[in-house]
C-alpha cells in the first residue's frame, strides 16, 4: 500500500494518527487467536527513557490489534548488546526477536541464531517500502534476515551559538578547515590559563572510534576488505588508511584541537562535552535526536547539522536498527508480526514524529510527512553519500576492540600510525585464519 502524500501533509495530530492505526491499519491474526494468547520477547537496543516510552507506545497499539499476542519489551544497552547475544545464545536463552546490527548479520548467521525471513517477506504488501539504501544490507547470502526499523547517517552536529561567538562562520567542509578553524575554538574560556573548550570531540573508546577511522578511510578512498573479502588495510589500502589514522592521531596530539579526554572518551562523553559547551563540534547520528533536541532546548543553546568534513570524497557511515527473529524462537509468526507492525507506514509514522528518527519506510520519507522537523532533513539528504560499514564476520570484534586500542595507543604515541593499521589488520587476518580452523 502506498499512501498519499497530499494526504499526510495535512495537519493531523499524532494522537489522531494512533486512533487511525488501533483502527484500521493492522487486522488480527486469526490463526493466532484461535491458538491462544502468545507472549513474545522483544530485545531493544533504543533504550533512554523517550525511546522506550514511544516502544511502548506502538507495544499498546500492536496489543490493541493483536490481543492474542503479548510482547515483553526488553532494554539492552547497545554497548552490552553483543555481549548479551552471545551469551544468550550459549545459554539457550535468546528472544524470540529483537533489535540487532547490521553489521552482525554474518556473524550470527553463521552461528545459527537468526532465522530467515523471506516465508514472511514473499506475503508482506510492504517489502518494497523498505529504503533501498538500508534493507539490502539485511540479506546475506541471498536470505533476508532483517527488516530496518529505521536508520541514519553521521553527520556533524555544531554549535551556532559557539561558532557566532567566537567569529566562525561556517561548519567546516574538509579536515584541513577544521583544523585550521580549530585555534578560534579552542581556547581558554575563563582566563585561569588552561584550555577547557576544544574545537571536535573525538571518541578514542569502542565502536564509535573505529566508525571514525573507517569514515576517514572511506573518504581517502581507502576500505578494510577487499572485493573478495580480504584484509585490505595494510595491502591494498595501506596508503590511505596510514593518512587516515595520522590525521587521527594530529588532531589530538599535533593540533590538540580534541580534549585530552578524547584518548578514552566513548558516545556518551562525546554528547555531554558538546552540549554543556566544552566542544563546539562532534560526529552524531540520529539515534538520541529527541533528547539532543530537547536537552539543546533545556540548556538555552543552539546547534546545526553539516555533512562531515572530507579532504577526499563525500563519505559517511549509514546504520539501521535493523529487527530480527531468532531461530530458536517458538513465536515465529507472532515475531514477525510484532517487528512488520514496526516497518509499516502508520507506525513508522507514529515513531518519527516522537522520537525524531528517520524512517525507513520509504512512503514516509518526505520530512514535512512527519511534522516538518528541521533537524532531519540533513540525515535524510546524506543518503546519497552514505555507505555501510565493514559487513563480515571477522568485523564485529575488530570494531570493538582492537580498533579504538590500536587508535588509543597511536594517539597516545606508544605505537605509530603505521604499525597501528598493521595490527588492525593483523587482527583481521587471524580471525579469519580461527574460524576457517574450525
Amino acid at each position: 500500500m502506498h499512501l498519499n502524500k497530499a494526504v499526510w501533509r495535512r495537519v493531523i495530530p499524532i494522537a489522531a494518527i494512533a486512533l487511525l492505526v488501533i483502527g484500521v491499519a493492522f487486522p488480527t491474526s486469526a490463526a493466532l487467536r484461535k491458538s491462544g494468547k502468545t507472549k513474545i520477547s522483544f530485545w531493544t537496543m533504543q533504550t533512554t527513557p523517550e525511546l522506550m516510552s514511544a516502544q511502548r507506545k506502538l507495544k499498546e497499539i500492536f496489543e490493541k490489534q493483536n490481543p492474542d499476542i503479548e510482547v515483553e519489551i526488553v532494554p539492552v544497552p547497545w554497548p552490552e548488546a553483543h555481549g548479551k547475544y552471545i551469551t544468550a545464545w550459549a545459554a539457550k536463552a535468546m528472544p524470540d526477536c529483537g533489535m540487532n546490527s547490521q553489521l552482525w548479520i554474518p556473524e550470527f548467521v553463521e552461528m545459527g541464531a537468526m532465522y530467515p525471513l523471506d516465508e514472511f517477506t514473499r506475503k508482506w504488501s510492504y517489502e518494497k517500502d523498505m529504503c533501498p539504501t538500508l534493507h539490502p544490507w539485511d540479506k546475506y547470502k541471498g536470505k533476508t534476515y532483517g527488516l530496518p526499523f529505521f536508520g541514519g547517517t553521521d553527520l556533524l552536529f555544531y554549535r551556532k551559538d559557539l561558532f557566532k561567538k567566537y567569529g566562525v562562520e561556517a561548519p567546516p567542509a574538509t579536515w584541513s578547515e577544521l583544523i585550521k578553524i580549530g585555534s578560534k575554538l579552542t581556547r581558554d574560556t575563563d582566563g585561569d590559563g588552561r584550555v577547557d573548550m576544544w574545537a571536535f570531540g573525538l571518541t578514542g573508546s569502542g565502536s564509535p572510534a573505529a566508525r571514525t577511522f573507517v569514515t576517514i578511510l572511506k573518504q581517502n578512498g581507502g576500505d578494510v576488505f577487499d572485493d573478495k573479502g580480504n584484509p585490505a588495510l595494510y595491502t591494498k589500502y595501506k596508503a590511505q588508511a596510514v593518512k587516515s589514522m595520522q590525521l587521527i592521531v594530529d588532531l589530538y596530539k599535533k593540533h590538540k584541537v580534541v580534549p585530552p579526554s578524547s584518548l578514552t572518551d566513548g558516545e556518551a562523553e562525546r554528547q555531554k562535552l558538546f552540549f554543556t559547551g566544552k566542544t563546539c563540534m562532534a560526529i552524531i547520528g540520529p539515534w538520541t535526536l529527541s533528547k539532543d533536541i530537547a536537552d539543546a532546548k533545556k540548556l538555552g543553546i543552539e546547534f546545526g547539522i553539516a555533512l562531515l568534513p572530507t579532504d577526499g570524497k563525500p563519505w559517511t557511515q549509514f546504520a539501521a536498527e535493523p529487527l530480527f527473529v531468532y531461530s530458536t524462537s517458538k513465536n515465529k509468526e507472532a515475531a514477525w508480526k510484532w517487528i512488520s507492525f514496526l516497518n509499516e507506514p502508520p507506525a513508522q509514522i507514529l515513531w518519527s514524529a516522537w522520537t525524531f528518527s528517520v524512517p525507513a519506510s520509504m512512503s514516509v520519507r518526505s520530512v514535512d510527512l512527519i511534522g516538518g522537523n528541521q533537524y532531519l532533513g540533513p540525515f535524510i539528504d546524506a543518503m546519497p553519500t552514505a555507505g555501510q560499514m565493514p559487513v563480515h564476520e571477522a568485523w564485529p570484534p575488530v570494531e570493538m576492540e582492537v580498533c579504538s586500542q590500536m587508535m588509543q595507543r597511536a594517539m597516545a604515541g606508544e605505537i605509530s600510525a603505521d604499525e597501528a593499521v598493521s595490527r588492525i589488520h593483523q587482527a583481521l587476518e587471524d580471525i579469519i585464519a580461527a574460524n576457517d580452523r574450525k
